[in-house]
């Protein structure tokens, strides 16, 4: 009798935990889809493989989609990007640092209204032409990508561009066209196997901040003061030892950072 009784409670307890963790599943997908809601709500969206048919369902799709400016792409392999991203004409920003792509980006050229789009230390390898199609874009982060070509000549079409970021992205050599963006203010460069210093970067009159880290330059031409606007230049890491004294006394140049290719800052 005593074992019929404890098979019985045994049972029991077991359909009660098994009822237990169905209404704790049930209660945590109601708050996954509510927290989104919020999310997408403050014009901000998280998205991952896993919530994809929390985040894209049709419900919060024609509720929020036209009020989303800002999507976030966590830092996981994506295996696909939902085609409702060109529905998404509010979309401003878009954030995908440290994203694996198993997947073609049509999609993401597509976004004509895009501002911001920072694919630093992701996959992406290729730069295509289609990059032209984001006219309106103000900012761009390709930083630490391990590029396999050269940069289309396109991307220095997008005469918007006030920021462009190819830290330790490491091209071998200066784009030729980078004097082509003329409205640039803020750029980060690294190359790689070129000496002497890219004669480009002078037409960049609006530049007010340059970052040369890890390059492979040997010296900073005293041209470099027709840059009337500059106030932050970083020879991180870079083989200069030097700079020309006019250069110092540029009038609006607040901060020279210059350390060996070892990190040794140099007192210049």
């Amino acid at each position: 009798m005593d074992g019929v009784v404890f098979f019985f409670t045994f049972v029991f307890e077991d359909v009660l935990f098994t009822k237990f963790c169905q209404r704790a599943f049930d209660f945590f997908r109601v708050f996954t889809i509510y927290y989104i809601k919020r999310l997408m709500s403050k014009y901000s969206v998280e998205f991952k493989d896993w919530l994809r048919t929390f985040t894209f369902q049709k419900e919060i799709k024609d509720e929020f989609i036209d009020e989303v400016s800002h999507l976030r792409i966590l830092p996981v392999e994506i295996e696909t990007l939902p085609s409702e991203l060109a529905l998404m004409d509010s979309l401003r920003a878009i954030t995908a640092e440290g994203t694996i792509f198993s997947t073609k980006l049509e999609v993401l050229w597509e976004q004509s209204n895009l501002e911001y789009l920072n694919l630093s230390s992701s996959s992406i390898s290729v730069i295509p032409k289609e990059i032209a199609q984001l006219k309106k874009l103000e900012q761009l982060n390709l930083s630490c990508l391990n590029i396999e070509a050269d940069l289309p000549n396109e991307l220095f079409d997008l005469e918007h561009l006030v920021v462009l970021n190819l830290h330790r992205t490491e091209l071998k050599t200066s784009p030729k066209l980078l004097g082509k963006l003329k409205n640039l203010n803020r750029l980060a460069l690294t190359i790689t196997e070129q000496s002497d210093f890219p004669k480009e970067i002078l037409s960049l009159k609006s530049l007010e901040n340059l970052d040369l880290y890890g390059s492979s330059f040997t010296e900073v031409p005293v041209e470099l003061t027709s840059l009337e606007l500059l106030q932050y230049l970083s020879l991180d890491k870079t083989s200069i030892s030097s700079i020309p004294t006019e250069i110092k006394n540029m009038p609006n140049l607040r901060t020279i950072i210059m350390t060996d290719e070892n990190g040794v800052y140099i007192n210049n």
